[in-house]
């Protein structure tokens, strides 16, 4: 059943009303008609932590007297939980259009809205109307974006409305409209301007828009541009604290952004994909955070000043851009999803010393093909994957705690107290031989695809499994060697997938597992010897149509055996016709 509560202000009477009826607790416990007076201005707070039923609230009345100037009203705690419902407001027009009552001094003129600060969107519908012809009809609606819990100051437009609601405009009937509290002002001496809704000002050419207690840069004022952009600390006593979302978008006008001296602490969605855009900077600045697709493709940007001021980068937020280098300081907290995405002009990537962030994402960089050299600060305890980016070298600050970096900048990182992960031989390294040290246990997924200078690789003993895609791409590498005593028994998917130039590769005597496309498109390969311990194989040769020969280092009993799980046509992509054991051949469409 929908529910709908009725806020009425009638002369100096509020009556609340109910349909479906609902709950309300108030806070004055003492009678309202105590508080009569012509210059006391009272405001009334209802509570309803849900809409339930009570039926002994339908009929209560309330009244409270004020200076009839700004008839403050707030609506406390209200939960709307599905679809459709909204909570509506009535001022005292009489059911008259407009503002044509002789009691206009009740017209609504404007709400403030306050959010629960777990609500995710901050978000709701407003609609406003007037009753003609005995029906309410709303006319009007918009919907309101606050990334803030407290809050957002809305005025009505010239034609104060005789309603308004709050619509939850939510599809999950789970959902809750997320509203606090709601406060209410009446009156037709109220300072209002008439902006389709909200407050603006225009202060050298940049309108603002204003919030309860701050304001957000909007854009630019009608038919006004400017090409280099600064904003005040404040205006009229409120601070700028925000450049909203969209503000700049496509405005190839912008060519430079200083927010030194402002109170702006978050950059908005959007707000700057300027192509013209070639500096930004953010010295003596309160900035801190860099929202959504910020300066997102302004392929132009070449300059960035203080971006070690920063402490959080979203998504986008400088994809596409042509900045060469990106150095991070101490007050780095999070990277999340693809900051620097496609950023193709990037070749140098510095996290200082300093640097301690609580989370980086993997795909901070993805993409940024480009990048050369990247220096892992001392503190760092977890890094980007820097995927499809051709870094040719690692460097790591000094007494590091987590990563160390060789000669040659390959890159590991802490396993144990005394063993290293194999972390990254970086994809534009000029290595073409690597031979694995011995305090390395582990290799990172990936760890050297795509490295394609490579020609020979030796594994110590200590390596008991080969990561997922750890060598794929590798097109050069012709020859793999495992140490003598290597206790190898896993290899997972895509180990070697294109390998195209591999030649020779013998597995050790225990490796149990061969995982899907391990050797995948590895053209190079003319025959291949499954070692006498495999407990499982799976179609792991797509693509091998140069072996000729398939050996197996036991015996047909052994194979046939039910010790031997086979995945069906593990066999797939080979182009040999047997399966040779140690004491006779097997057809191969028989070896499954």
């Amino acid at each position: 059943m929908k529910k709908k509560i009725i806020l009425l202000a009638l002369g100096s009477t509020l009556a609340i009303s109910t349909v479906a009826a609902s709950l309300f607790i108030f806070n004055k416990g003492e009678d309202s008609n105590a508080l009569k007076g012509t210059d006391t201005e009272y405001t009334i707070t209802l509570n309803a932590d849900d809409i339930t039923t009570a039926a002994e609230y339908e009929s209560k009345t309330f009244t409270a007297y004020t200076d009839q100037l700004h008839n403050p009203v707030s609506f406390d705690a209200t939960s709307v939980k599905q679809n459709g419902d909204y909570v509506e407001f009535k001022s005292q027009n009489n059911g008259t259009l407009g503002n044509s009552s002789s009691s206009a001094i009740y017209a609504i003129r404007s709400a403030d809205f306050y959010f629960y600060a777990d609500n995710p969107a901050y978000t709701i519908k407003v609609e406003w109307g007037w009753k003609i012809d005995g029906t309410v009809q709303y006319l009007n609606s918009t919907n309101i974006y606050c990334y803030e819990p407290d809050g957002y100051h809305f005025i009505f437009e010239e034609e104060y409305p005789d309603y308004f609601r709050i619509v939850n405009d939510e599809e999950d009937e789970e959902d809750v409209m997320m509203l606090k509290k709601v406060v209410i002002t009446y009156g037709d001496e109220c300072e209002t301007q008439h902006s389709y809704g909200y407050p603006y000002k225009v202060v050298d050419k940049i309108k603002y828009k204003r919030m309860i207690d701050h304001w957000i840069v909007v854009g630019f004022a009608p038919e006004e541009s400017v090409s280099d952009l600064t904003f005040p600390s404040e205006i009229e006593g409120l601070p700028v604290t925000e450049v909203g979302s969209h503000a700049f978008y496509f405005k190839s006008v912008v060519h430079t952004v200083d927010f030194g001296g402002s109170n702006i602490t978050k950059i908005g969605m959007n707000a700057f994909y300027c192509s013209g855009l070639t500096s930004v900077d953010f010295r003596d600045s309160n900035v801190t955070t860099l929202v959504d697709g910020c300066f997102n493709t302004c392929t132009s940007l070449t300059d960035v000043y203080g971006l070690d001021l920063i402490e959080v980068f979203e998504d986008d937020c400088f994809s596409g851009s042509a900045i060469t280098s990106a150095t991070f300081g101490a007050n780095l907290k999070r990277m999340n999803d693809t900051p620097f995405y496609r950023c193709l002009s990037l070749l140098t990537v510095t996290f200082s010393d300093a640097c301690e962030p609580d989370y980086i994402s993997q795909g901070s960089f993805n993409h940024s093909e480009n990048i050369e050299t990247v220096h892992i600060g001392s503190l760092m305890t977890q890094i980007p994957e820097f995927y499809n980016c051709n870094v040719k070298t690692y460097t790591v600050g000094p007494d590091a705690v987590h990563y160390k970096a060789d000669a040659n900048g390959v890159l590991y990182a802490k396993h144990t107290e005394s063993t290293y992960y194999l972390q990254s031989i970086p994809k534009g390294t000029e290595l073409t031989s690597y031979t694995l040290p011995d305090d390395v246990d582990y290799l990172i997924s990936g760890c050297a695809r795509d490295c394609v200078s490579l020609q020979t690789v030796t594994l110590n003993e200590h390596i008991n499994s080969i990561s997922g895609a750890a060598f794929r791409g590798c097109t050069n590498l012709a020859t793999v060697n495992f140490a003598a005593t290597n206790n190898a028994t896993y290899i997972y998917s895509e180990a070697f997938m294109d390998c195209t130039s591999l030649l020779s590769i013998t597995l050790p005597s225990n490796v149990k597992d061969i995982s899907s496309d391990v050797f995948k498109n590895c053209t190079g390969l003319t025959s291949f010897t499954l070692p006498s311990g495999i407990k499982s194989i799976a179609p792991a040769f797509e693509g091998c149509s140069n072996i000729a020969t398939i050996y197996y280092d036991g015996t047909v009993e052994e194979w046939n055996s039910s010790g031997i799980y086979k995945y069906s046509e593990w066999y797939n992509g080979i182009s040999a016709t047997e399966l040779t054991c140690t004491n006779g051949t097997i057809n191969i469409e028989d070896a499954d």
